[in-house]
């Protein structure tokens, strides 16, 4: 009767050691497709190692920094879910977040003066160059960096994902301005949005 016991405690505390050194966090990948695209304004202030951003309902970016928030919204298509472990419950772990996967992934974004942007632009011109997007340098300091190659760390944290893409060059021609702005992913396939007409 005593060997039984002590067998049943071992066999416990052995269980218990071994599920305590592994944990099964029950992560999911979630993969969506894109859905749609939406174009909102940004205004924004340049600081020494940061850059500040406001939300934008007006047009008019005459004594202001202009920016557009490009975000591209998904619609879930499937998830992959691990077998939950046993008595994983019972002791903290540390997991890594939930996984978000396109199905393509962006290729290369475009934006095009829909007026005439300067002597050298025309209406209909591309004028990407003009516009910028942001990363994080090595020393900790916000940079501004051309859009193309889109810089993106690779991962999403939901179905989608959004940019900031910075007007570095006010137009020099006229006070009226609208953009097109095309996203292309890496199937070939793209997304087209305007945004309203502004004044600068």
């Amino acid at each position: 009767m005593l060997k039984k016991s002590l067998s049943i405690y071992f066999f416990v505390f052995l269980l218990a050691a071994i599920i305590s050194g592994c944990c099964d966090c029950n992560t999911q990948t979630f993969r969506f497709k894109w859905k749609n695209m939406e174009l909102n304004s940004l205004s924004y202030v340049l600081d020494s190692d940061r850059i500040v951003t406001l939300p934008d309902t007006s047009t008019d970016f005459s004594g202001k920094r202009y920016a557009l928030l490009v975000t591209l919204n998904g619609e879930r298509i499937a998830s992959d879910l691990p077998l939950p472990g046993l008595m994983n419950q019972a002791y903290a772990c540390k997991c890594p977040e939930n996984d978000f996967l396109p199905n393509y992934f962006i290729n290369e974004i475009q934006v095009y003066s829909v007026n005439a942007f300067d002597t050298v632009h025309p209406a209909g011109a591309r004028v990407t160059e003009y516009f910028k997007s942001s990363r994080t340098s090595d020393q900790g300091r916000i940079e501004l960096v051309p859009v193309n190659p889109v810089s993106f760390d690779g991962r999403y944290y939901g179905w989608g994902t959004s940019l900031s893409l910075f007007l570095d060059n006010k137009p020099t021609l006229g006070h009226k301005h609208q953009f097109e702005v095309t996203v292309t992913f890496t199937d070939g396939s793209s997304f087209t949005e305007l945004t309203p007409e502004l004044t600068f």
